[in-house]
């Protein structure tokens, strides 16, 4: 197991120190393909799966309507890593900031396992495309294929900065937030700026706004918030009233019926103070809450406590989001009450820096840990 665990660890510092955004994972896919078809070929591999994903399956002769899914995803951010470690991105402006690098390793690691003492179950690992985005699951949930390999348990792990480390945390519900952007562009007339009154501008209205979008997190009610995120109004210019403006909204939900109202809110707050333009407003990167399955939730707890690993009962959801809800989803519109799941967090140490941090390293400690409590999830 030595030798695994340094292989899986190298393989976890090649995949920080090339990372690719959503949509661009090829090189990321390709490598891990490789890998696995060398130190633990399954029983079928499968390869662009929605955009770059990869599906292994392994023990596939056994009753799909049995088996097990676990998930890790392929993408990285576009930040520019400050974490100075050896192994850092040698992408400029990209890097493994949310730890999808040692999620993947860990799936990877439970290759290695499965290829040694082969499961009971059919069990299918996905390396999932473009989490980041919110497009990654759905596109895979929409390949034709996706049916041959969908599951009715499925699980995932995300480390989870200023945790102990290894501490595995779940909850029954809502375990992510729903969320979705919004851009709100206001358009009226520029004017020269020595005579603002012959324009349309913005610049009042985005005053009002800036005000009125914002949303806090209540205390004591589900979590329901919406943070502005950019700002721009017209051009950096002296000699021109501004014309146009543009304001991004991220809101976000524990319940999916709870941003669909908060999006309300936010339109009708565009509607009312800024009648007098003509506005738009698109969603971007939609994510539906992920909501943990009460069973599931046993099964992890079990699996925690078959890897001597603590287990926690977080009380509120995190509040970012997770577009592994949509593969709940699916498995529930397919399989009914056989299906169940959960996304587990795996504390990645209370010194940690934070998730999206550009100097963020997931650490290699947190390998061995990730890959036994997928193991236990696996042969339960």
């Amino acid at each position: 197991m030595d030798h695994d665990a340094e292989r899986v660890k190298e393989l976890r510092r090649w995949l920080h120190a090339h990372p690719e955004v959503s949509g661009k994972e090829a090189r990321t896919a390709a490598h891990l393909a490789e890998w696995l078809v060398q130190h633990a070929p399954p029983d079928r591999l499968v390869r662009g799966l929605g955009g770059e994903g990869l599906a292994a399956i392994y023990n596939e002769a056994a009753p799909a309507h049995q088996g097990v899914l676990i998930r890790a995803e392929l993408d990285a951010l576009p930040i520019t890593e400050t974490s100075h470690v050896p192994w850092s991105s040698q992408h400029a402006g990209v890097m493994h900031a949310c730890g999808h690098d040692g999620h993947a390793s860990c799936l990877a690691g439970l290759a290695l396992r499965l290829h040694a003492t082969r499961p009971q179950r059919r069990v299918t690992l996905l390396f999932q495309p473009s989490e980041e985005t919110g497009l990654g699951a759905a596109a895979v949930v929409a390949d034709a294929r996706w049916a041959a390999l969908a599951a009715p348990r499925n699980f995932a792990i995300h480390n989870y900065p200023g945790h102990p480390l290894a501490q595995v945390g779940c909850r029954p519900g809502t375990m992510a937030c729903a969320s979705t952007g919004l851009c709100i562009t206001l358009r009226g007339a520029t004017a020269h700026a020595a005579s603002p009154e012959s324009g349309r501008s913005p610049a009042a209205a985005v005053a009002k706004l800036m005000e009125n979008l914002p949303r806090a997190a209540a205390i004591g009610e589900p979590l329901t918030m919406t943070t502005l995120t950019h700002v721009r109004v017209g051009e950096p210019t002296y000699g021109i009233a501004p014309g146009h403006a543009v304001l991004q909204v991220t809101c976000r939900s524990e319940q999916d019926s709870l941003l669909e109202a908060e999006v309300t809110r936010v339109r009708n707050l565009v509607a009312e103070h800024a009648a007098g333009f003509d506005n738009t407003i698109e969603l971007v990167e939609p994510f539906a809450a992920t909501v943990n399955d009460e069973l599931a939730v046993q099964m992890v707890v079990n699996a925690a406590s078959a890897a001597s690993l603590a287990c926690v009962n977080p009380a509120e959801p995190a509040r970012w989001s997770e577009d592994f809800g949509v593969l709940l989803n699916d498995a529930r519109s397919r399989y009914g009450s056989e299906a169940c799941g959960a996304l587990l967090l795996l504390g990645s140490g209370e010194a940690q820096p934070s998730l999206h941090d550009s100097a963020y390293n997931f650490p290699d400690s947190l390998l061995q840990p990730g890959i036994t409590v997928f193991e236990h999830l696996c042969r339960a």
